[in-house]
């Protein structure tokens, strides 16, 4: 087993890293997304030098998960192929993308971005998730993970975040649509303002309350699955 890290030579002078994977007689490439400008400037030269030094530390990453399964070191039950990117070899990855993303990301909700992509680990059980897997049903079900396993509006909020991460791999051409339009996000101040709005209809009209009540605990209920 190696792993290598290979160059590719681009148009205008850029490169574009990636990883080589040999094992059992198999060859694989795992693009990582991470290109080299032209060193056209003393910044330009700096800049090539850490995305260098970052794909070094994906390229020692990988192997250590390699060894990990090796040595049975996992609480996560993979095999050999489960590490190996997958044969389409341009499909990105989408934890290497977000995890160059927030390198550079500053903002106060950082901390919460991180978080989100914490349960997303833990959703999908794996240590890769290629791009491709981002389904419509896979953001649906993902949706249902974080609200059995989190309580208010936390669960939108962290899904919001997911949604944020897919549109920074849209505006990088790596994906083309986002699989999580479309899907509602109820809140928990939505809710309310239809609580409240049904019990002005239950004081209003007394013949209606059975009904009304009724109403109130199936919005209790969806607000809470």
């Amino acid at each position: 087993m190696g792993i290598t890290l290979g160059k590719k030579q681009l148009n205008k002078g850029r490169v574009s890293l990636y990883l080589n994977y040999s094992y059992n007689g198999k060859r694989r490439k795992e693009y990582l997304g991470i290109i080299l400008d032209p060193p056209t400037s003393a910044e330009r030269r700096a800049e090539n030098k850490n995305k260098i030094l970052i794909a070094r530390q994906i390229r020692a990453k990988k192997e250590l998960e390699f060894l990990s399964v090796e040595y049975h070191l996992n609480d996560v039950e993979n095999t050999f192929y489960d590490i190996l990117p997958t044969d389409k070899s341009n499909v990105p990855d989408f934890y290497i993308l977000i995890g160059q993303f927030l390198d550079t990301y500053h903002k106060k909700d950082k901390k919460m971005v991180r978080a989100c992509i914490t349960h997303l680990r833990l959703f999908t059980r794996k240590k890769n998730l290629p791009v491709t897997l981002l389904t419509k049903d896979f953001c649906i079900n993902f949706l249902e993970y974080l609200r059995d396993h989190l309580r208010g509006n936390t669960p939108i909020g962290y899904f919001k975040k997911f949604r944020m991460c897919i549109n920074k791999c849209i505006e990088k051409k790596l994906m083309t649509s986002n699989p999580t339009d479309g899907i509602r996000l109820v809140q928990f101040d939505e809710v309310t303002k239809a609580i409240l709005s049904l019990k002005t209809c239950h004081h209003s009209m007394p013949q209606q309350r059975s009904k009304t009540g009724i109403l109130i605990f199936l919005l209790l209920r969806t607000a809470l699955v």
